[in-house]
């Protein structure tokens, strides 16, 4: 089963401001005394790294294990090896785009994704293997 990955506000904010910054550096590129065809390039190769996060976000249950997909960074977790999931709103960096995140702790790493349909996937995950220890409050 495929999941979806959930985009916060904040994410477009992001994409916007970076967007806007190098269009404001292009309006009138004397007064920043950077070179136009940097800032192109610098903004085609954010814009293809953070689009492609955007669009390319999801978490596949496959038969064994997790594939977690953010633009080009991938992980797989085996179910065996997944210990604990919780809601959570910690901010700190890991493959998901919004604050509405899971933790899912293993033996290995801790990860924080967000998912649209959380409940549906919480029940999936657990399905396929019941000894996960799921703390939602």
């Amino acid at each position: 089963m495929k999941y979806k990955g959930k985009v916060d506000l904040w994410w477009w904010m992001v994409l916007i401001t970076v967007n806007g910054l190098i269009c404001w550096i292009l309006i009138d590129p004397e007064k920043t005394n950077i070179n136009p065809l940097f800032v192109i390039m610098i903004l085609g190769i954010c814009d293809i790294f953070m689009l492609h996060m955007t669009f390319k976000n999801y978490v596949l249950l496959s038969e064994s294990s997790m594939n977690i997909v953010l633009g080009v960074f991938k992980m797989t977790i085996r179910y065996e090896e997944v210990l604990t999931v919780k809601k959570t709103k910690n901010p700190l960096s890991s493959m998901a785009l919004s604050l509405d995140r899971l933790e899912i702790r293993s033996r290995k790493n801790i990860v924080f994704i967000s998912v649209k349909n959380r409940e549906e996937f919480i029940n999936d995950l657990s399905s396929r293997n019941p000894k996960i220890n799921i703390e939602i409050h």
